[in-house]
């Protein structure tokens, strides 16, 4: 009994986003933020300050074309891991924002993962024809990132704008 109220009282935060909609928040470090960190890095300003400093390679999957990240002109560029809460539930309100049409130039970044590990995985998933992964010459970017949603939203010169750290909703 004594072991049950220790435990109650270590996860009461947490009890109180479980019979909500926002669930995913529950063992979350911080659970107001948009993100859950789940890398040693506190953020991804490593990875915004190469961004604005650097070229970034990119391979588009589905037809193997290399690609530098200016060159997706007016593109929301969402960079994100599979494994994590926070990546899926904002590939699903991704997916939401298209069929509303809210949202039409846009990829998803699999910055963890390989041209071939994407094809034998994802190749059946609604976003395939929009995914790339980071070319050879530029996978020293993952280490950059945090590990949790990272949108870079180019402008029509194809320079990146706008950069937001978290869930898309």
């Amino acid at each position: 009994m004594l072991n049950m109220r220790i435990l109650d009282r270590f996860f009461k935060r947490q009890k109180k986003y479980l019979d909500t909609p926002e669930h995913y928040r529950a063992f979350s470090a911080h659970p107001k933020r948009a993100y859950c960190q789940l890398s040693n890095l506190l953020d991804n300003s490593s990875a915004i300050e190469f961004l604005q400093n650097h070229t970034l390679k990119l391979k588009h999957v589905p037809s193997g074309t290399s690609l530098e990240l200016k060159e997706l002109i007016d593109y929301h560029v969402i960079f994100v891991v599979t494994w994590d809460t926070y990546c899926a539930k904002s590939i699903g309100s991704l997916k939401r924002k298209v069929e509303n049409k809210e949202i039409s130039k846009w990829c998803l970044v699999l910055f963890e993962e390989t041209k071939k590990d994407v094809k034998a995985n994802k190749s059946d998933s609604w976003y395939y024809d929009h995914i790339y992964v980071l070319d050879k010459d530029s996978k020293e970017f993952a280490a950059k990132l945090g590990r949790v949603p990272l949108i870079v939203s180019n402008d029509d010169t194809g320079k990146a704008g706008q950069f937001i750290t978290g869930l898309i909703e």
